[in-house]
């Protein structure tokens, strides 16, 4: 019987795999903190204090569309009347101002070109999908039911 020979190629790819395999084994997982109590904690539950995956991404869409009205506003000495007139201001992209669903939120926007409104109201509320509001001013505000104007600010920083 014949012996079949591997490239160096393929014995470079397969060692490397090799070497994927055991330092990502699930053996080598760390393993998930405990909450007080002796209860581990899941990832998709935010601590108190602490924003969720789709939150931040809520959080971080509406910095990018405050950003650019902000730039527009200076430009135009006006804010946009819709959300689409936004796409290539700053960093908004024609993508995003489509969307009117991001990351489990339902994106809303009302203006009249001296102040305006957007909100992200989640589409199943839960723990990890609270609400949020920004307008003219600037300010995120957020809450566990409806984010209004007399919502509390949002903190700055990675954390609520």
């Amino acid at each position: 019987m014949a012996a079949r020979f591997c490239s160096p190629t393929t014995i470079f790819a397969l060692a490397a795999l090799a070497c994927i395999v055991t330092f990502v084994s699930p053996a080598h997982a760390l393993p998930p903190q405990a909450a007080p109590g002796g209860q581990s904690t899941s990832a998709a539950t935010p601590q108190p204090g602490e924003l969720s995956k789709d939150e931040n991404a809520a959080v971080a869409f509406m910095r990018t569309i405050l950003a650019g009205e902000r730039l527009y506003k200076k430009k135009h000495n006006e804010y946009v009347r819709q959300l689409s007139t936004l796409a290539g201001t700053g960093s908004v992209t024609t993508r995003m101002v489509k969307a009117r669903e991001r990351a489990g939120y339902r994106v809303g926007y009302t203006s009249t070109g001296e102040n305006f409104v957007l909100t992200m109201t989640p589409i199943i509320p839960d723990p990890q999908h609270r609400a949020f509001y920004a307008n003219h001013e600037g300010v995120i505000r957020m809450d566990e039911g409806t984010a209004t104007a007399q919502s509390p600010p949002l903190k700055t920083g990675s954390k609520r």
